[in-house]
């Protein structure tokens, strides 16, 4: 976790410092001073539900993504979450599957 901490002297020093949760939250200038923890609020996102029927949800949540890769993992969380609450196949990903191997005329 990373911890940030102030210098006394000059308060516009602010050093971040790599500590385990479990390490004593100190950190000691060169100098020998103790230098101030300085309090934030932890990131958080609130808006991490997510329906896994609802493909407005998907899309509001994959707007953001850099990569291809995030959102087929999004759609394999999705997937499972659909399989787990039904208790067998995911219809989407049944429906997708088989308008994809549909036999062509």
């Amino acid at each position: 976790m990373i911890y940030l901490y102030q210098n006394p002297e000059n308060e516009e020093e602010i050093l971040e410092v790599y500590q385990k949760m479990e390490d004593i939250h100190e950190y000691y200038g060169e100098d020998g001073q103790k230098w101030q923890r300085v309090w934030t609020i932890p990131n958080m996102s609130m808006d991490t539900k997510v329906d896994p029927f609802s493909k407005k949800d998907f899309l509001k949540k994959s707007k953001g993504m850099k990569t291809m890769g995030e959102a087929w993992d999004l759609s394999t969380e999705m997937s499972e979450k659909r399989e787990h609450k039904l208790g067998g196949a995911d219809p989407i990903k049944q429906k997708a599957s088989n308008e994809f191997y549909k036999p062509k005329k």
